[in-house]
């Protein structure tokens, strides 16, 4: 299982604030709902739990094969280190947004 590297606050199903820290293992519910791979010791499998991991329905999270959007909501560095680690490319931790774009056009992955 992993643990957390850094702070977290989630509302759960009922609108009740729940906070992990480093070293806490969060349950399978705020799994689902943590999507920044930086605040994890370990990045966890995709499969945890039922499968899914937290982001929007429209794939703005950079989930499955679109890419997130270049601008808007859904843009951020995150989106883009999620999706650049489901396509193999290595993003370091102080790499920004447009860097990690860089990366993955020079890998030949699709990024518009």
């Amino acid at each position: 299982m992993t643990a957390l590297t850094a702070y977290v606050a989630l509302f759960d199903e009922k609108g009740v604030l729940h906070s992990f820290g480093p070293g806490d293992e969060p349950p399978a519910w705020a799994r689902k709902k943590i999507t920044n791979p930086n605040v994890w010791d370990t990045i966890p499998a995709d499969d945890d739990a039922s499968g899914e991991r937290g982001g929007s329905e429209d794939n703005s999270s950079g989930g499955g094969d679109e890419p997130p959007p270049l601008a808007g909501p859904g843009s951020g560095r995150d989106h883009w280190a999620t999706y650049a680690a489901k396509h193999g490319v290595e993003v370091a931790k102080d790499d920004k947004r447009d860097e990690i774009v860089t990366k993955l056009r020079d890998a030949g992955v699709r990024v518009e």
